[in-house]
């Protein structure tokens, strides 16, 4: 299944957090990102690091809160998140595959 995501500007005045997370099959070192951005989609902030060797969730996770950190740091206590953690199959096709 392909699923296209495209991003969306947040309401106006509120900036918004976009972090990500990737683990490699070969070695299970995780690298994380992201991106703070203002109401008109500009740039505020970014940050990426290597956080070791973690689950494909812990590194999910990682990402969220340094991304938490870096908003607090720059005083946003109020901000839009598309955040989206997902856990095996979408509700559709577990349903139709499993009779559900």
């Amino acid at each position: 299944m392909i699923v296209y995501y495209q991003w969306k500007l947040p309401a106006q005045g509120w900036p918004c957090l976009n972090a990500d997370a990737t683990v490699s099959s070969v070695d299970d070192l995780g690298t994380i990102g992201g991106v703070l951005r203002d109401s008109s989609g500009a740039w505020l902030r970014g940050y990426g690091k290597c956080v070791g060797k973690v689950s494909t969730i812990q590194a999910e996770l990682w990402s969220i809160c340094v991304g938490l950190q870096l908003a607090c740091s720059l005083k946003f206590h109020s901000f839009f998140t598309s955040q989206t953690l997902v856990f095996g199959f979408p509700m559709d096709t577990a349903r139709n595959e499993h009779g559900g």
